[in-house]
């Protein structure tokens, strides 16, 4: 038994301090090197079945030691093999049993003891569940697997109790080396070891659940004389420390019992204020971001919960009064800082990268707004003088039920001799990541109006005639129509632009097989609702045919009755009638369009052959959009 409590003495002092450094000079190192190898070589002579080879010893000398030299190892060599020789037994004799329980009793007082004087030392409070290793940790440390399951349990159960134990002596003895033979000397040491003990006590059971006593397990007189070896001291001095000792215990008693309560009703305070903050900025940073968004005014308290609706959210009827009326109020904090905090930071976000303004030269160039998510870019001799650019960041609006997919921003041209090459065209680029049903959209008065818009990786642009931008500015961004289905017989037709561009802004539609049929001859029916529709005839969402050909005839645009013209197809003389009729001149000549039909989209129409051929619906849609265009 002696033995092993040495060996676990030593073995538990390794487990702390890497080196063992018992001595100032070198040689006692030394010595001691050959002594720690032969109490660990004793140890295995029990229970080994075989003699450890160098190598074997040179890995059991690695385990405790580290950065020492090779004197040093051979030295722990040589002992260990001293020791080894002297216990071990040949493989006809069965090796000394030690049982794991006893092992336990003495390994776990011994750490703990050593644990005690560290935390004692290092000015820690007293606190043996703390420095407790894990169950896991003494498993793999003492090689606990091999033991069957009920010896492992109960290894673990001793090994725990008489750590505590070794943990209290060793910390209650560790400043206790010599005393001064006085009556004041008695009482301040006394007081010193009386008030460990209290603190000690006074925490353990309140822990424990127990009520304020600290005659519960007040030492008495007897007990401290012995606990403290004061019975060959001076009779002043034993008196003091007595004296000390108990009232320096009730008092640090009391105190750390009083403390323990305080800090434990605490807790759920702390914490519930604590989380219900952080979930307060959390839900005010979002309200805040959605508010600014929608263009709302900054006020978080039309979104003030009550307080059911956060004792619902966050499921606080699991947890106790205090720390559900904490969390309500930290929510309430936390929802009002994260809010301000949040939208003020948006503004002044917004405001830092609402305008940028550059001069364009002669040369052309380009100018990027302020979050480079959008860049303008303008040809050469587009302008003959150079011009002023303003991008500015516009607050959102209404969207008709279209998905922003970018910033807004409005586009004015301070160009001072007002002339500029119309031919020309400026090129509108967004950064963007969206499908096909992404466009570019202008905003003409509350509305917003599609502009033929070409998707590439990253991006998409939309070319557009420089007198469109308007003298006031002209507001650009890009939205997501959600609605928009693509005709499947137009993705390379030569009038595509312009017929995706009537689909989209609702003036066009396909057949149920999502084609368009773009070549196939328009009728008249067919034609003057688009023209209703273009030039808002009739105010009203779905008029029926015969309520615009009523129109178009009380105008004097057509001459037949309805029943005569509404499915019979339209010619392009007949056309060019009616447009005359509708602008209220004769200046409107079709061979303008077909020429420049010609010009820009390589397609000669059938005009050309005669105009008393019938148009096609691709047709009639390319010449609405180029003499309307100028309108947006």
């Amino acid at each position: 038994m002696k033995y092993l409590r040495y060996l676990v003495i030593v073995l538990a002092f390794l487990l702390i301090l890497p080196q063992v450094v018992l001595g100032s000079a070198i040689e006692r190192e030394y010595e001691q090197a050959r002594e720690i190898g032969a109490i660990i070589g004793y140890n295995h002579g029990l229970v080994y079945d075989h003699i450890p080879t160098l190598n074997e010893v040179i890995a059991i000398y690695e385990m405790y030691f580290s950065n020492k030299d090779s004197v040093h190892r051979n030295y722990f060599i040589e002992g260990y093999y001293e020791g080894f020789e002297k216990t071990y037994k040949k493989s006809d004799s069965a090796p000394i049993a030690v049982e794991p329980v006893e092992y336990a009793d003495v390994l776990g007082f011994t750490l703990g003891e050593i644990y005690g004087i560290r935390d004692c030392e290092d000015g820690k409070k007293y606190n043996p569940r703390s420095a407790l290793p894990s169950d896991n940790t003494i498993i793999v440390n003492y090689k606990l697997g091999n033991l069957s399951y009920e010896d492992r349990i109960s290894f673990l159960k001793t090994f725990k109790e008489s750590f505590e134990k070794g943990y209290r002596e060793g910390y209650i003895r560790v400043n206790f080396n010599s005393f001064k033979i006085s009556y004041d000397d008695g009482l301040a040491d006394g007081e010193y070891f009386g008030s460990l003990l209290g603190e000690m006590n006074g925490i353990k059971d309140f822990l424990n659940g127990l009520n304020n006593n600290y005659k519960r397990n007040m030492p008495s007189d007897k007990k401290i004389e012995a606990d403290y070896s004061l019975d060959d001291v001076d009779k002043n001095y034993r008196e003091g420390f007595i004296s000390g000792f108990k009232e320096a215990y009730e008092e640090s008693y009391n105190e750390s019992y009083y403390n323990a309560k305080t800090e434990d009703n605490k807790k759920p305070y702390e914490n519930g204020y604590a989380n219900g903050k952080e979930s307060g900025l959390e839900q005010g940073q979002f309200l805040a971001t959605e508010d600014f968004s929608k263009n709302m005014e900054n006020d978080w308290r039309r979104h003030y919960p009550s307080t059911s609706e956060i004792i619902r959210d966050y499921n606080l009827i699991l947890q106790n009064t205090a720390y559900r009326n904490s969390f309500i109020s930290g929510f309430i904090e936390g929802l009002y800082q994260g809010y301000n905090d949040e939208f003020e930071r948006l503004y002044s976000q917004f405001v830092a990268n609402k305008s940028v303004i550059e001069t364009i030269p002669l040369s052309g160039g380009e100018i990027k707004s302020a979050d480079g998510g959008f860049t303008l870019k303008v040809d050469k001799g587009t302008y003959y003088n150079p011009v002023t650019v303003k991008l500015e960041a516009q607050i959102d609006t209404p969207f008709n039920g279209l998905i922003k997919a970018s910033e807004i921003y409005k586009v004015s041209i301070i160009n001072k001799s007002g002339e500029l090459d119309n031919e020309k065209h400026i090129e509108l680029v967004f950064e963007y990541y969206g499908g096909n049903n992404g466009g570019i959209y202008k905003k003409i008065e509350d509305k917003w109006i599609y502009i033929p818009s070409i998707i590439e990786d990253g991006y998409i642009k939309a070319f557009v005639k420089p007198d469109s931008i308007k003298e006031n500015g002209s507001t650009y961004g890009v939205f997501v129509d959600k609605n928009y289905e693509v005709l499947l017989d137009v993705r390379s037709h030569w009038a595509k632009d312009e017929i995706i561009a009537y689909q989209r802004r609702g003036i066009v539609s396909g057949y149920s097989d999502r084609t368009f049929r773009p070549d196939k001859e328009i009728t008249w029916g067919e034609f003057l609702l688009i023209l209703n529709r273009v030039y808002k005839w009739i105010d009203s969402s779905n008029p029926s045919i015969k309520d615009v050909m009523q129109y178009a005839l009380d105008k004097g645009y057509i001459e037949n009755t309805y029943s005569n013209i509404i499915n019979a197809p339209i010619t392009y003389r007949e056309v060019e009638s009616v447009m005359r009729k509708i602008f209220n001149s004769d200046s409107f000549q079709w061979y303008n369009v077909s020429a420049k039909m010609l010009y820009e989209k390589q397609y000669k129409c059938k005009s050309y052959y005669s105009k008393d051929n019938n148009m096609t619906r691709a047709e009639a849609i390319y010449m609405l959009y180029i003499i309307n265009e100028w309108r947006y």
